[in-house]
């Protein structure tokens, strides 16, 4: 299959591994306060999406934010680059806007190397030392 796209993915395979996850997060909606067509509501962004990031920081985020755009889950890419090349991933294990669950998943099929930080969504904000040291271990890699 050329790209995938995560629904071609789910009907694939209601059995195995994958449909367990999926029947496990089945009914498990957004986060209160998600709005697909909004974005969060400044409110709750903060505690949703970016609850260790610097609270001055989270604000300008949540003011400045753009709508999920639907696009993203159903438009296919062109070609899975982990298929032929080293991949690392970050798994952020407070996350509650990705289940880390799922981000596991995802890693471990590509084959993918995982590193694991406590952190909410946006780890590349709230741990850029630890985010920029695995960046260097992978390029010392290739």
């Amino acid at each position: 299959m050329r790209g995938e796209v995560a629904a071609q993915v789910a009907e694939a395979v209601h059995h195995g591994e994958f449909g367990r996850l999926v029947e496990q997060l089945r009914g498990v909606g957004p986060p209160a306060g998600v709005d697909h067509r909004r974005g969060q509501r400044r409110d709750v962004f903060r505690s949703i999406f970016a609850a260790d990031v610097d609270e001055d920081l989270a604000r300008v985020l949540a003011v400045s934010q753009r709508p999920l755009a639907a696009a993203a889950f159903g438009e296919p890419a062109s070609a899975a680059a982990w298929r032929t090349k080293p991949s690392w991933g970050v798994v952020s294990t407070s996350d509650t806007t990705i289940n880390p669950e799922v981000e596991r998943f995802g890693y471990q099929r590509a084959g993918m190397t995982t590193v694991e930080i406590d952190s909410s969504h946006l780890v590349m904000l709230s741990h850029p030392a630890e985010v920029a040291d695995v960046i260097r271990k992978a390029a010392a890699t290739v």
